[in-house]
């Protein structure tokens, strides 16, 4: 993967009203979820792109900005 996302407000149930820029690594096919949302697994990167905190989200795919 490594795709760098830029979350809108509405991509997340567990991320905070600010959107963020993501790095995906990794999306968890395999885990069960609801219709229309899946996991991924990577980092928030801060201003300059740099990896500060790796974090799986739930989200809506219909959120990111890639």
């Amino acid at each position: 993967m490594g795709s760098a996302c830029r979350s809108i407000r509405t991509w997340s149930c567990g991320t905070s009203v600010r959107p963020i820029v993501f790095r995906v690594i990794r999306v968890h096919d395999d885990w069960h979820t609801y219709h229309g949302w899946l996991w991924l697994d990577g980092y928030e990167a801060d201003a300059r792109g740099d990896a500060v905190t790796r974090r799986a989200n739930h989200v809506q795919p219909a959120g990111l900005r890639c």
